[in-house]
């Protein structure tokens, strides 16, 4: 039967059922926000829900990237929703209906071997999808999409989703160019190739003979002037690594960006120079 066809009779309220011999009946239904709201109210033991996935899944219900996977929405035998409650909640935030399997009359004790797999990374993902460097690409990925959405830091509310990850590694070509250039890099670990791979497509982007120099000079440290800013920030990443500094990844990406806003215009620095991240200071933007 095909998804049509049971979404027409789940619209008519006849929903093909299957009844294992447990008891647990499995049923193929259309989702609407006005059902979703009603199960979530028998949502009354379930871990605390995190609105960043709620959102993760919302956006794509809403653009039309949501697809069927086979993960059921589940109640007990007393009703109580045991699973579901991050799709049921994006399906009303996102005001999208959805297919999804639903088994209901589950033992409540069912509920503790739920979500006890090992979850497929977006790395996994990629890996799946046949591109290469699969691990250093999600990275990257992740910090070309955060970046888009205005987030300098590796952290955040928003956190991409894969159907997102996926959209921009097919579309986007020159985060396939920075990929290539990360794990060019990857040897000889100066900082860690998604703060390679996010610079370079951010560099490459205005300026692509420039960033392959820049990146090349940073990389080697090959004829540079003591008094350059590939040479300064070279040299201090490497010195804070050294005396195992904690530097946040963050704060090294800044340095990055800066230095080579000073490299484009011209400057030379004196041998005190020091890049810095100051708190609540606005984040550099590569020019």
């Amino acid at each position: 039967m095909s998804v049509t066809s049971i979404a027409k009779k789940t619209a008519n309220s006849e929903i093909p059922k299957m009844t294992s011999p447990s008891g647990a009946t499995y049923t193929i239904e259309t989702v609407t926000p006005e059902k979703a709201d009603e199960w979530l109210a028998r949502n009354t033991d379930n871990r605390n829900m995190s609105k960043n996935v709620v959102a993760r899944y919302a956006r794509d219900m809403r653009t039309g990237d949501w697809l069927e996977n086979g993960s059921a929405i589940s109640f007990g035998e007393d009703g109580t929703l045991l699973n579901g409650q991050h799709r049921l909640a994006a399906v009303v935030q996102s005001n999208r209906s959805i297919i999804a399997l639903v088994v209901r009359n589950l033992p409540s004790k069912s509920q503790d071997t739920m979500d006890d797999l090992k979850k497929r990374s977006l790395a996994d993902t990629f890996g799946f999808h046949g591109f290469k460097n699969a691990t250093s690409a999600a990275a990257i990925t992740r910090r070309v999409l955060l970046w888009q959405n205005g987030i300098r830091t590796n952290n955040g509310s928003y956190q991409p989703t894969k159907a997102e990850s996926l959209d921009i590694m097919r579309t986007d070509h020159t985060l396939a160019v920075a990929i290539d250039a990360a794990a060019a890099m990857s040897k000889r670990n100066l900082v860690s190739p998604s703060i390679v791979g996010l610079t370079w497509w951010l560099f490459w982007n205005i300026d692509e003979n420039e960033c392959s120099e820049f990146w090349s000079s940073l990389h080697t440290g090959a004829n540079l002037e003591t008094d350059s800013p590939i040479y300064m920030v070279r040299e201090q990443i490497i010195s804070a690594k050294a005396k195992a500094e904690r530097v946040p990844e963050t704060a090294f990406l800044a340095y990055i960006i800066q230095a080579w806003n000073h490299w484009r215009a011209g400057k030379t620095l004196a041998s005190t120079y020091r890049y810095q991240l100051k708190a609540n200071a606005r984040f550099p933007e590569p020019k």
